[in-house]
């Protein structure tokens, strides 16, 4: 449900810190029942109180000038070092740091040699829909959960009230539910028709009448598939690109399956080695 690819093609790499890995012990006490504190990378957690998880971007960058968002990239040259960017023309550079999808990066590089290109486009990713609710009266404690049955459209449901009593207005509740398709388009009125009939059965909601907000969001670029292909590409597109003096970190510019703080720690390390010469 969540990779939306043959089982039998993914490669493992991707599993560590993300599947547990239990203890005989655990395995025992699970089967009679006994539930396991502290099994998993983020049974413990930091968020912020007010403003989402957008309040540490904003917080990173609330004392930086010169920052431009919101200006695509439609095509860059590596060797020349200018980037061409829509409504606002040709940026010259000397180092670059990306954080976009790196298949994307590749597709705009106008000196990308073929091999390097072909690698990029063996690349392969799923495609996840989130379908926000606003809903009233919501009773579960669930910070998140996670949905194998086929019964359930979606492979995970969250309600981000639960890490923060702020981000919805009192006696409502903010929830985010998941949907993976292979990059297909997702037909959005069946589909929350079953994520409401999904929620129902598992008790997270009692009708639709506590639904007081909706709002689909599309993140094209969600998962990358850990696969022989990907295995093969990476070392010769990021050949070309240490080539290049370019660096492309994070969970797409590094095409890897990540977390937040890995992130950070990467954009701080980029910036010291740019630093360092």
């Amino acid at each position: 449900k969540l990779w939306q690819y043959p089982l039998d093609r993914l490669t493992t790499e991707w599993c560590a810190p993300f599947v547990p890995l239990p203890t005989p012990e655990e395995v025992i006490k699970g089967a009679y029942g006994k539930k396991s504190e502290g099994l998993g990378y983020n049974t413990v957690f930091n968020y912020p109180r007010h403003g989402g998880i957008g309040a540490l971007p904003n917080a990173l960058a609330k004392d930086l000038s010169g920052l431009r968002l919101g200006l695509e990239v439609e095509s860059l040259n590596l060797k020349k070092g200018v980037a061409n960017v829509r409504h606002f023309g040709p940026v010259h550079f000397k180092r670059l740091i990306n954080t976009s999808p790196l298949n994307e990066l590749i597709g705009r590089a106008e000196d990308a040699p073929t091999a390097v290109r072909r690698a990029a486009a063996s690349l392969r990713h799923n495609t996840v829909y989130v379908l926000n609710l606003g809903v009233k009266g919501a009773k579960s404690d669930m910070h998140w959960g996670y949905f194998p049955g086929s019964a359930f459209p979606f492979y995970r449901a969250g309600i981000a009230t639960n890490f923060s009593k702020e981000l919805a207005p009192r006696g409502c509740a903010s929830f985010y539910i998941e949907i993976a398709t292979p990059g297909s388009a997702l037909d959005l009125a069946s589909a929350e028709e079953g994520v409401i009939k999904g929620l129902k059965a598992c008790g997270l909601i009692k009708s639709a009448g506590q639904i007081v907000e909706k709002l689909w969001l599309k993140i094209p670029c969600a998962y990358v598939v850990y696969n022989r292909e990907r295995l093969e590409a990476l070392p010769v597109i990021f050949g070309w690109l240490k080539s290049r003096k370019a660096l492309s970190i994070g969970r797409y510019g590094a095409w890897k399956y990540s977390f937040m703080e890995e992130s950070v720690k990467e954009g701080l390390e980029a910036a010291a080695r740019l630093k360092a010469g």
